[in-house]
Formats: C-alpha cells, sequence, structure tokens
C-alpha cells in the first residue's frame, strides 16, 4: 500500500512539473507589447531674444504628450509654442500625458537681442490745464496687439489722477509723472511721461495799439485750456466782430478777452482811434434819369434809385431810404 501511494506521488509531481514548463513556454512565445517612447524633433535648441518657435513632440503609440518648462522666467510656453524671455538656459519636456515616467527632454539655450526687446510707448499732452482731462495710450511695440495688458499710474494724485483707460484728470498744478507698466508673457515693461499741469490763461499779444478811425484789425489772442469771448468798453468807437474790430470813431477803448471756462481770468487790450477820413464810407444815391441830385418825377411816377457805401463791402451794410414830405412814397 505505502508502495503504491508513493508510485501515484511521484506521478503526480511529475505532471505538475510538466505542466509548469508548458505553461512557461508557452507565456515565452507570445508577442511582448512594445515600449511606448515620446521624442522631440530637437534635443538641442538655441533661441534669440523674444524669438518664438513650436516645439514638435510626440508619443510612438500617438497619444496625447504634454509639454513643460524648468524655468518659467527664461522660457513661456502656451500650447506647443516657446517664446525666448531672457538669456539663460532651460529644459523642455515632453511627458506622455498617460503615464508620467515616460518623458524626453530638450535643452533651450536664448541669447541677448535687445532689438527685438518690446518696448512701451506713451502718447499724448506734455502741458494740460487745470481741471481739464487728457486720454494718453501706452503700446508695446514688438508684441502683438490683444496679448499684453497696460497698467495706468500717477507719480502725485494730488496733481492728477488717470484710470485704467490712460484718462487723466489734472487736479493742481504742478508736475506729475505717468508710468505705464505692460505684462507681455509673464514679463513686466516700463515706460515714464512727465506731464506739466499749468493753470488757465488768455493773453493778448499786444498790450495797446494805435488805429486810424475806419481801419480793421484782427486781434491775436493766446489761450490755455479754454477758449475766450472778446469784448469792447465803448462800441460807438470800436466795432467788434468775431476777432476783427473795426474803429468807428476816434476816441479810445478797451478790448477785454476773457475765458468761457473761467469768467474771472482775463486781459485787456487798449485801442486809440485817430481821426480819418481816408476809408471814411460815404453814401451815394443814384437814378438813371437824374444828374447833380436834382431829381424831378411826375406825379403818379416811378423812379429807381440805388444807394451804395464807399469803403464797406457790399453786403455788410443795409440802407433804408426815406421821403419827405409824406405825401410822396418810397419803398
Amino acid at each position: 500500500m505505502k508502495k503504491g501511494f508513493k508510485v501515484f506521488t511521484t506521478i503526480a509531481l511529475v505532471c505538475m512539473l510538466a505542466l509548469s514548463v508548458g505553461c512557461l513556454v508557452a507565456c515565452h512565445d507570445e508577442p511582448q507589447p512594445e515600449k511606448v517612447t515620446v521624442t522631440l524633433a530637437e534635443k538641442e535648441i538655441t533661441m534669440s531674444e523674444w524669438s518664438s518657435k513650436d516645439i514638435v513632440a510626440r508619443a510612438s503609440d500617438a497619444s496625447a504628450v504634454t509639454l513643460s518648462v524648468s524655468d518659467t522666467t527664461v522660457l513661456y510656453l502656451s500650447g506647443t509654442v516657446i517664446t525666448a524671455l531672457k538669456p539663460g538656459t532651460a529644459t523642455v519636456t515632453a511627458t506622455l500625458k498617460s503615464d508620467e515616467t515616460v518623458k524626453e527632454t530638450a535643452t533651450v539655450t536664448v541669447t541677448a537681442d535687445a532689438a527685438s526687446k518690446p518696448a512701451v510707448r506713451i502718447t499724448g499732452e506734455n502741458i494740460v490745464a487745470v481741471g481739464d482731462t487728457a486720454m494718453y495710450s501706452a503700446t508695446l511695440l514688438r508684441a502683438p496687439a490683444g496679448e499684453y495688458s497696460i497698467e495706468y499710474e500717477v507719480s502725485n494724485t494730488t496733481v492728477a489722477d488717470i484710470d485704467g483707460d490712460g484718462i487723466l484728470t489734472a487736479k493742481a498744478i504742478g508736475p506729475v509723472r505717468i508710468t505705464a507698466t505692460a505684462t507681455y508673457r509673464t514679463v513686466k515693461f516700463e515706460e515714464e511721461f512727465e506731464v506739466e499741469v499749468k493753470p488757465l490763461s488768455v493773453a493778448f499779444k499786444e498790450e495797446s495799439i494805435s488805429m486810424n478811425e475806419w481801419e480793421s484789425k484782427r486781434i491775436e489772442v493766446d489761450t490755455f485750456g479754454s477758449a475766450a469771448t472778446l469784448s469792447v468798453s465803448d462800441t460807438t468807437v470800436l466795432y467788434l466782430s468775431g476777432n476783427t474790430v473795426t474803429a468807428i470813431g476816434a476816441g479810445t477803448a478797451t478790448i477785454t478777452a476773457t475765458l468761457d471756462k473761467d469768467e474771472t481770468i482775463t486781459d485787456t487790450l487798449d485801442v486809440t482811434v485817430s481821426p480819418s477820413d481816408t476809408n471814411k464810407p460815404v453814401l451815394a444815391i443814384t437814378e438813371d434819369e437824374v444828374q447833380d441830385n436834382n431829381w424831378l418825377i411826375a406825379v403818379d411816377d416811378k423812379a429807381e434809385f440805388a444807394a451804395a457805401l464807399s469803403h464797406a463791402a457790399p453786403g455788410e451794410y443795409n440802407v433804408v431810404f426815406a421821403s419827405e414830405p409824406a405825401s410822396s412814397d418810397i419803398a
């Protein structure tokens, strides 16, 4: 009995050993899956400052690959495009999305190129009147429009304020500095712009003038921050039309320029008018059949008269006819 049991045990062990060997052989014969790899088109890259480059990375099984950079102060990554921000070196890593242990790296060397570096430019007025507003515009040169942001600030908020759109409000007299900061690809660029806030002002170019009777002259006045309105002190001496004054009688008069925004700010111009018959207008009446101003007209008859004023432009005067005695009608 014991002998038979030993024989049975030996046979069982032999069978188990045979099955194990067969399994090993079978497993060895099955094809093993290929290991997935990630490759970069370039392993060593040299770029100039502020240039951009598309990084080509592929997985051997065409699965998704993600990119990352080792130093975001040297390289800016957007999708598959890197932009060189400053001189230095950094590494671009391509990683298999499904298995972060599978990756490939490339070394990027950035060289200096000052000519390609973005720069802020501010445009606007250097002088602003107190109480006024002025528009300033900052742009980042050598950077695509819409891909950077701009922030404004002023050095002295007592003198002026500025909002996010670059609109400055002048509050007090004095100097103020505008600083515009552009942020592009995580890098900040600044530019300063000096502005002087000045008071409203008005001043004639001359302190006094002399004119002859019936002479005309255009009055020149300098203003800052506001338009000005002119007026005359004696309308029997001077006639004012816009900025042109005509001397209509001998004497003296004053022209006053008053700022529209602040009527307390004025300047005056003294005018002296001398008598003169040279350019004095003379009214002349004419009729085709009448000579020497002797007019004989039959009862119920009609005659047509014309009147002209010498030294005066047509359309700048009007003539009214009247007759004496009242028994004569004139229109």
